[in-house]
Formats: C-alpha cells, structure tokens, sequence
C-alpha cells in the first residue's frame, strides 16, 4: 500500500487543518496516510480516522538564523528517513527540504489561500515539485508557474447532510476565526441596521480570535447583546446542529481564496450573503442562491439579509438552488481527483 505525507504547520482550528482532516479520512482506506505537524498538537483529533498517524516533529517555526537552521536540519533528517511514495505540502516552509531530500519525485504543493505578495517566494520554493495544486480556476489564473503541472481540485465538505435547515427560524450563521480579514466589526454594523427595521432577526457568529474582545465591546456599544451571539469554538456536531437551525449565512471577509464555510452552509439549504469575491464565481450566484453585494456596501448588504429573512418563499427558493449547487463539493465527488494524481 503506498504511503502518502501531509505536511503541516500545526494541527489547529483553521481552513487547512480541517480539510487535511477530510482528505485523509476519506483516503485512509486506499493508502496509508500520515500527516506530519511541525509543532505539537494544538487541537483535538477527535474527527480524525484513527488509521490516520499523526507525527509531531516538536520543532516551532523560529524567526532568525539559529531558528532556521534547527528548523531546517529537524526536517532534513525526517524527510531523509522516510519512505513516502507522495509528499503534499502545505506550506511554504517545508519545500526546500521536501524539493532537495525527499526520495521520490511526486512532490505535491497544496495552495489554499490566495496570497499574490507572495506569488514569487513560492515560485522559487517548488524546485523539483511536480505539481501545484489550486483550490480554482480564479487561483490558477493567477498562479501559473512553469514547467509545474497545475491540478484544480475543489475545497470541500466531508459529506452531504441529512437533515438541511427548514429555513424556518430567525438565525442568521456566520462561521470563522474572529480576526481583521474577517470584518466581524461590519457585519456588527449591518446588524445595527437590521435591528433597528427588524428585532427578531439574531446573529450566531462562530469562532475565536485575537479580535473577540473588540467585538464584544463593539456590541455592547451598539447594544445589541440580544441580538448578536458569540458562540465560540464549537465541535463539528455542534456546528452541524447550528446549521440546521439557521436560515442565512452571511460573510464580510475581506479575502477568499475559496469559501469553505458557504459552502458548507449551502449543503444544508442555507442561503448565503457574501461580499463580491471573484473565488465565489465558481458556485455563488448573485439572486439565485443568495446575494453577492458589490462594493463593500454595508447597507446592501442589510437590505438584502432583510428581504431574505422576511421572505419565506424567496429564502427556500433560494436554498433549495445552494444545496443543489454544493453537491459537487462533497469529498466523495472531489477524492477522485485527489486519486488521478497520488
């Protein structure tokens, strides 16, 4: 059975964590999978397969020379010894060694984000790599790197749900770690306008960040307590049984490379609201499966949460076209492409 590694930086709550987690679940049965973590473990595994191996190299990543170097030869060493027949990185900092030890020629760079600044360090970083893959078209485009061939598989969700949302309550979801790029001080905002025109309507956001305390305050201020909920970190039964009891999803993020968590909330007949970002072309379409507001446009954005909050039929008309949309985002229908290239 060959044997395939998944380098990551740690083993947290983000974007990456998570479908590592998927991935390796759904291809623990074909291969033998490993996933190594360059520091200690942050988070549970409880969602992870148990024949899944998780490998803790220990090691944090170290501004500075001395940082770099103890770094770099806890790798090499690793990455002499073992008898992989796939390396998939997922991070800039595993390539040089994985490029320069590693022992075989399926070398893969798993890119999630869009992050252009940093478009030409990574170009340099994928000596001997034989393939990038993208999450999307949009990224492709903008990540074209010679002589690397390029493979578009698709973000996705672990599975189908049984039970969607019936659409019937006044909760609107938003989903992700509360930092700047996430711009939970606008949706605050927008909430503002919502309430004052309807005080029904609540607002469930979960996560965690650096900016919780901000936010919290910024709500006080608004006097909205009542109406905006921080619901923390919540397990994936948790999150699964908030979903089913939401009928929107509203995101402000600043920047998505993908948009992970929409289509989550798509696969359970949830309408969403999103910002414009040209990486939600792909499965987002504007009036039909929920609103994609142009130009930042705070009080767009609360009119529209508002017509569909208050419109029973639009709003399952509109979540029965986001679940159809997200079936193809589904692990079962994205593994095979994984499989082409392993």
């Amino acid at each position: 059975m060959k044997k395939v590694q998944i380098y990551i930086k740690e083993w947290g709550y983000g974007g990456i964590e998570k479908q590592t987690n998927i991935l390796a679940n759904a291809l623990c049965n074909i291969y033998n999978i490993e996933i190594v973590v360059l520091d200690s473990i942050s988070a549970s595994q409880n969602d992870l397969n148990k024949k899944v191996k998780v490998i803790e190299l220990g090691i944090k990543e170290n501004r500075g020379v001395i940082g770099n170097l103890s770094l770099n030869n806890t790798l090499k060493k690793f990455v002499l010894k073992s008898d992989a027949d796939t390396f998939i990185s997922t991070d800039i900092i595993f390539n040089g060694i994985l490029g320069k030890y590693a022992r075989v020629s399926n070398l893969i760079y798993w890119e999630y984000k869009l992050n252009i600044n940093e478009f030409t360090k990574l170009e340099k970083s994928l000596i001997n790599f034989n393939r990038i893959v993208l999450p999307n078209e949009f990224m492709k485009d903008c990540y074209t790197i010679k002589n690397i061939k390029t493979s578009v598989i698709p973000l996705c969700f672990e599975e189908m749900p049984d039970n969607p949302s019936d659409l019937k309550s006044n909760n609107i979801m938003a989903l992700g770690r509360l930092n700047k790029n996430k711009c939970y001080d606008e949706l605050i905002e927008i909430m503002d306008i919502v309430h004052k025109k309807n005080k029904n309507i609540k607002l469930h956001i979960v996560g965690d960040g650096e900016e919780k305390e901000k936010l919290l305050d910024l709500v006080k201020n608004k006097n909205l307590n009542n109406t905006i909920i921080f619901e923390g970190f919540l397990s994936k039964d948790e999150i699964n049984s908030l979903m089913q009891k939401s009928s929107l999803f509203v995101s402000c993020a600043v920047k998505e490379s993908f948009g992970v968590s929409i289509i989550e909330a798509m696969s359970y007949g949830i309408p969403c609201i999103s910002y414009e970002h040209t990486s939600l072309n792909d499965f987002m379409k504007n009036e039909i499966n929920g609103y994609l507001i142009a130009n930042r446009d705070k009080e767009k954005m609360a009119e529209c949460i508002l017509e569909i909050m208050e419109n029973k039929s639009l709003r399952e008309n509109m979540g029965n076209c986001a679940r159809e949309a997200s079936i193809i985002y589904d692990i079962n229908s994205v593994k095979s492409e994984w499989l082409k290239i392993i």
